[in-house]
């Protein structure tokens, strides 16, 4: 029973931590209420970006906030019945934007991300499903050409790590997106990075993979999960109770809630997402 592992979740993050141990040698079960892929992996941005190194939180992050708020294009938004609950978070979230911790969050994320499009490829070899992660740029536009500046902080720490940065003109950004409207004078490009074509579709390629290779899957809802008295773990869900040696916990926004009751504490809050699906958008 020591190479079994129970995988909570389902999502992207779920399915390549199955895939991961399944090549490692172990034994794998997912667990998820919604089939692999169904839940928020399904409509993300598609962005897989081995250069993810700056923190969200940076000096001067707290300055923004009442702006932002006020704004109502603005990127934040709070339900204010939620905001006593949301405090301890926001506190946590500035603390970690103080410049004498960037450098460490940064060499940890960079550490993590750094080689996510070899293990992707590596993880859709042999699914027939290959063409969906394609390579590509990161493009940061910006109206005023003065604005795309490699001196600012979260340029100058992309540029210690080794990110293929470059900055181009009105006319060369037009050339590579001639969609984009004529407001935008200039942009950092970020280079050797991928897409998903289909977010969607390459979860359940690497689920269906996943099973191929010797996983199982139960749709099931965790409630909550308790230590077993000879070790290892118990899973208490809306159908029984199950037991498991290792336990992985991949289960997005919920995974703190699982967490908290064993004494295990975790800074996360859920940010909400929308996705349209242009089906003829007119750009090539």
């Amino acid at each position: 029973m020591a190479n079994r592992v129970t995988v909570i979740g389902a999502g992207i993050v779920g399915i390549c931590t199955t895939l991961s141990l399944l090549e490692k040698g172990f034994v794998v079960e997912m667990v998820d209420s919604d089939l692999p892929g169904e839940g928020a992996s399904h409509g993300n941005a598609g962005v897989i970006s081995p250069w993810s190194s700056v923190p969200q939180s940076m000096p001067g992050v707290l300055h923004n906030v009442p702006k932002w708020l006020c704004d109502p294009d603005g990127p934040l938004a709070i339900k204010w019945s939620y905001a006593p609950r949301l405090i301890p978070w926001l506190l946590k979230f500035v603390q970690a934007g103080l410049k004498h911790r960037l450098p460490t969050i940064a060499d940890a994320m960079y550490a993590l991300n750094r080689p996510n499009i070899e293990i992707y490829r590596r993880h859709l070899d042999g699914t027939g499903h290959e063409q969906l992660l394609i390579d590509s740029l990161y493009v940061h536009v910006y109206r005023n050409p003065v604005d795309a500046d490699l001196k600012q902080l979260a340029w100058r720490m992309r540029e210690e790590l080794g990110v293929p940065l470059q900055v181009v003109d009105d006319g060369e950004l037009h050339e590579i997106e001639p969609a984009l409207s004529a407001e935008y004078k200039a942009a950092v490009l970020i280079k050797a990075q991928a897409r998903a074509l289909d977010p969607r579709g390459i979860c359940k390629a690497l689920a269906e993979k996943a099973l191929s290779m010797g996983a199982t899957f139960r749709q099931t809802e965790i409630k909550h999960i308790s230590p077993a008295p000879n070790g290892g773990w118990i899973m208490h869900s809306a159908d029984g109770e199950y037991t498991t040696e290792k336990l992985v916990i991949a289960a997005g926004a919920w995974s703190a809630r699982l967490l908290a009751p064993l004494g295990v504490s975790v800074p996360l809050e859920a940010e909400r997402g929308y996705h349209l699906v242009l089906k003829n958008p007119g750009i090539v």
